[in-house]
């Protein structure tokens, strides 16, 4: 057969197969246009609802926020002291637990280095080391030199220490200093607490 012959009978017997198909599917006793008839009265009834409960009432959300009833606003977080109101060579902010795992926790602490160049005079070393239960467990050095501060504005230091500790509640001791070629000159010490 050919091509055109399949086309011919295609067309001759398409009819027949749709109408068919159409008295397979005819129609239930149900009306098909029900649910619109539902919506309807659904949109009704809900703006009857709302013109009931005033405006200002949000008792319509209750059922649909029970998983939020626990939910309680974070604090504002502080902002961190402005360049100028800080010392050089002191912390910019408390220490804090950046990370914790089974049993460690990573502690950053930013030192505001200098406010202007002429703040440092010469080449140094600032050293972080962290303490558990009186034992040194980690140190960080970071070298400091005129030419590697900022031009124009301050330059803040990040020292960041991984500590191994043996509690899942506790705190533990950080301590700063300035190494230079004359000695070592202890800054301050912070203490932070941790939850593993």
């Amino acid at each position: 057969m050919t091509r055109l012959g399949l086309f011919l009978s295609l067309i001759a017997f398409a009819p027949a197969a749709f109408a068919a198909e159409e008295a397979a599917t005819a129609p239930v006793e149900e009306d098909e246009l029900d649910f619109l008839k539902q919506g309807e009265e659904a949109a009704l009834k809900k703006a009857a609802e709302q013109k009931a409960v005033s405006s200002d009432s949000f008792s319509i959300y209750d059922g649909a926020d029970e998983e939020f009833a626990d939910f309680t606003v974070a604090p504002k977080p502080k902002a961190a002291p402005k360049a100028q109101d800080v010392a050089p060579l002191s912390a910019v902010a408390p220490a804090q637990v950046v990370f914790a795992n089974a049993d460690s926790i990573v502690v950053e602490l930013p030192v505001l280095v200098a406010r202007t160049p002429a703040d440092v005079d010469g080449d140094f070393w600032l050293v972080g080391e962290v303490f558990v239960d009186g034992q040194k467990v980690a140190e960080t050095r970071q070298f400091v030199s005129a030419s590697g501060l900022a031009q124009l504005g301050p330059t803040t230091a990040f020292l960041k220490l991984q500590a191994p500790v043996t509690a899942p509640v506790g705190q533990v001791e950080m301590k700063v200093s300035q190494t230079t070629a004359a000695g070592t000159k202890p800054l301050f010490t912070q203490m932070v607490k941790y939850r593993l």
